[in-house]
C-alpha cells in the first residue's frame, strides 16, 4: 500500500494471495488486476515491495502480462539499483554485471532474488507472452544485430551461477527464448554451483540445438535436480 500510495496508483487493484500448501510455501501469487492489466508502475510497486522478502520462499507472477517493464529504463538516478549482495558483496565482481545499464525487468527482478533470503521459487509462466526474439532486435555498437533477451534469464542465471541468489527453482514457461538467453542459461546450468532443482521451460520455442544444450549441461546439477 504504501508503494503505490508513494507511486500513484491505487492498491485496490492489486490482487494477490498467500500460499501455505504449495512446494515452497509460503508462497506470494500475484494475481491478474481488477481492470485489463497493471500498469508498468503497478507492476513496479508490487516488485518494490517484495524486495529483502523475509516471508514467502516462493513468487509467482504467473499470467501477469510483463511487457511494459521490459524495455524500460528510468532516465531518473540510480538509487534503486541493487548492487550488493546481503553479504556486502558487489556484483560487479561477477561477470561483468552491470545493472544500471540494464532495463527495469532486469533490475527489479534481479533485486528480489538478490535481495530475499529465503526465496526459493520464481515463477513467470506466460508473463512476457508476446515476445518474439526474432522480431526484436536491438542494434549493437560492433554492428551485429543482438536479440536482447528476456532480460528475466540474465537477471538469475547469473546469480544462480555465483551462488549469489537462494532461487533453484525457475518457470519460465510460455517465454519464447532467444540466443541471448541461452547465452545466459547454458553456462548456469553447467556449474555445479548454481544448485538448480528445475528449470521448466515449455513452450519456449527452443529449436533441437538449444534443447540438446539445455539437456547436456542439466547433467551438471544431478545431485539437486
Amino acid at each position: 500500500m504504501a508503494y503505490c500510495m508513494a507511486y500513484g496508483c491505487n492498491p485496490v487493484n492489486i490482487q494477490y494471495a498467500v500460499d501455505f500448501d504449495c512446494e515452497d510455501a509460503p508462497g506470494f501469487i500475484l494475481y491478474p488486476p481488477t481492470h485489463t492489466k497493471y500498469t508498468k508502475i503497478e507492476l513496479l510497486a508490487v516488485m518494490r515491495a517484495l524486495r529483502y522478502n523475509e516471508s514467502f520462499r516462493s513468487i509467482s507472477f504467473r499470467d501477469i502480462d510483463s511487457h511494459s517493464l521490459h524495455g524500460w529504463f528510468d532516465p531518473h538516478g540510480t538509487d534503486h539499483v541493487a548492487w550488493w549482495t546481503r553479504e556486502l558483496t558487489h556484483i560487479s565482481k561477477y561477470f561483468n554485471m552491470k545493472p544500471e545499464t540494464r532495463s527495469i525487468l532486469y533490475q527489479e527482478v534481479q533485486a528480489i532474488a538478490l535481495k530475499s533470503a529465503k526465496l526459493r521459487r520464481m515463477d513467470f509462466t506466460n508473463t512476457l507472452p508476446r515476445r518474439r526474439p526474432k522480431d526484436n532486435f536491438d542494434y549493437e555498437g560492433d554492428g551485429v544485430d543482438k536479440d536482447p533477451g528476456c532480460e528475466i534469464v540474465a537477471a538469475l542465471m547469473p546469480l544462480c551461477r555465483a551462488q549469489l541468489s537462494n532461487v533453484t527453482w525457475i518457470i519460465l514457461s510460455g517465454i519464447e527464448l532467444g540466443e541471448t538467453d541461452l547465452d545466459d542459461l547454458i553456462p548456469a546450468i553447467h556449474s555445479t554451483k548454481a544448485r538448480i532443482r528445475a528449470i521448466e521451460f515449455s513452450r519456449c520455442g527452443l529449436n533441437d540445438r538449444g534443447i540438446m544444450q539445455m539437456i547436456t549441461s542439466l547433467e551438471r546439477q544431478n545431485s539437486t535436480l
